[in-house]
């Protein structure tokens, strides 16, 4: 039994963080059904049920005090081992520990948690695992992420990422970006995001689930997904909006959509958590209210399974993003999609799907420039729609490369040819 583990999680809560997940478990099982996969989670409560079949342990990369002192047993242990040739287990107290120190292989899927975009304490904390892993002296594969800018971490970035076996991203930004900071020693490769391999609810049950919420299928709907991003990180100083003004902004899109398309618009939280500070559906329910035509505005209020949210997304004629992995549910459904980009990763997934023409950068955000591409992608719908179901097959042979990395490194056999 080859024993892997999964590190970089957030929470389920965060609808595309779970996406990526479970996605990626259901891959491993399927292509390697002897393989044991443990996540390591910083909220296992929340996470158990969610990630059925794995399996969960809490990790404490966001506590920075326990992290500290997981690393320091672990470096001991390993000190011990190469000094006094002696193996104190007694040092692994920890479920933590041992599923570290029992890996076979481990793989981060951080997402875009190896960034300052977030700042440096996002940064330090996805390193935690990555730098365990390294002492412990096991293969290290940075799973399909966006890597990258580093400024303040940028020579620890550097030491850290320069020592790990393989590293997967999944845009051309990122490999830019990895070869200018001075990563150079780990095997590179362009992949895709795990997340555009999870399966969709039925198409049944997700109509079923909007007339639930009181969602008259019959109506074109056009998908919103909205959240507390713009204007609530105010600490990293690229505030582009406040709240009120953000939600005002979107509030008038709505309205629009509602009175120039005939359409009814369908606001979708893809995080609900954890906490009500992160819950994406306390933003929908503020846009709601400021919206002239509330009537044919809906919030879908239930908290959902990433495989029904990527259901519901499916039923949508257009679909406007600002979190990615809304986004990247909408372009694996062929579900025509523009990207508001808060970020370099938004800009990045879109055009290795073909539709970097439809992205907005958060910062040029408004309601006459977002309803000009709007109106474009509407009435270019069905051949973006023809688009997409070509690319899809492309985004998930880009995903198949990640588990021949992965495969590989568990053999001992060598990599797969290199891609980027």
């Amino acid at each position: 039994m080859k024993r892997i583990v999964l590190t970089g999680a957030y929470c389920s809560k965060n609808k595309g963080d779970a996406a990526m997940r479970i996605a990626a478990v259901r891959a491993i099982k399927k292509s390697l059904p002897d393989a044991c996969v443990t996540i390591l989670t910083p909220y296992p409560e929340i996470d158990r049920s969610v990630y059925d079949g794995s399996r969960i342990v809490h990790c404490s990369r966001r506590e920075p005090r326990k992290a500290i002192g997981v690393l320091t047993r672990v470096l001991l242990w390993s000190l011990a081992c190469r000094t006094l040739r002696s193996d104190l287990r007694r040092l692994a107290n920890t479920d933590e520990i041992r599923s570290y120190m029992d890996a076979d292989l481990i793989v981060d899927l951080s997402g875009d948690g190896l960034t300052e975009e977030y700042g440096t304490k996002c940064t330090l904390s996805h390193l935690v695992p990555i730098v365990i892993g390294l002492i412990l002296g096991k293969p290290v594969f940075l799973c399909a992420q966006t890597i990258g800018p580093f400024r303040k971490t940028s020579v620890l970035a550097r030491s850290v990422l320069n020592r790990v076996t393989a590293i997967s991203v999944r845009e051309r930004l990122s490999l830019t970006t990895i070869q200018r900071s001075g990563i150079t020693r780990p095997k590179l490769y362009l992949a895709g995001d795990m997340a555009f391999l999870l399966e969709p609810c039925a198409a049944d049950h997700a109509r079923d689930l909007l007339v639930s919420e009181g969602i008259d299928v019959a109506r074109p709907l056009v998908g919103m997904s909205v959240a507390r991003l713009p204007g609530h990180v105010l600490e990293l100083g690229r505030k582009c909006f406040g709240p009120r003004e953000f939600e005002s902004t979107v509030a008038g899109m709505a309205d629009l959509i509602v009175e120039k398309l005939n359409a009814d618009v369908v606001l979708i939280s893809h995080a609900t958590g954890p906490g009500v500070r992160r819950d994406d559906r306390e933003v929908a329910k503020a846009v709601h209210l400021m919206c002239r035509r509330g009537d044919s505005v809906h919030v879908i209020e239930g908290d959902y399974s990433p495989s029904e949210l990527k259901g519901i997304i499916g039923q949508m004629a257009l679909f406007i993003g600002l979190r990615m992995h809304s986004n990247i549910a909408a372009l694996s459904m062929n579900v025509p999609t523009i990207a508001v980009a808060y970020g370099p990763k938004a800009r990045g997934i879109m055009s290795l799907a073909g539709q970097e023409k439809y992205v907005l950068d958060l910062p040029q955000l408004s309601v006459k420039a977002l309803f000009s591409m709007v109106e474009r992608a509407w009435a270019e719908r069905e051949e973006m729609k023809s688009d997409l179901a070509q690319s899809t097959g492309r985004m998930r042979a880009l995903c198949a490369r990640n588990l021949e990395i992965i495969a590989e490194l568990l053999d001992g056999a060598g990599y797969p040819r290199e891609t980027a």
